[in-house]
């Protein structure tokens, strides 16, 4: 499923959308996406192992 800025799933509660509310207070949804998308990649590129000891 691909996620577009702005957009929220049909199946969403309403208070997980006031957790989302929540996490995204003072960033913006651009943001948000390009910062999962960093995650993703790094964890991705580590082997699923993005975990310092």
């Amino acid at each position: 499923m691909e996620y577009s800025p702005g957009s929220v799933p049909p199946s969403r509660s309403g208070g997980q959308d006031e957790l989302r509310a929540g996490r995204h207070a003072g960033i913006s949804d651009e943001e948000c996406l390009i910062t999962l998308k960093v995650l993703q990649r790094l964890t991705r590129d580590t082997g699923g192992q993005a975990w310092h000891h």
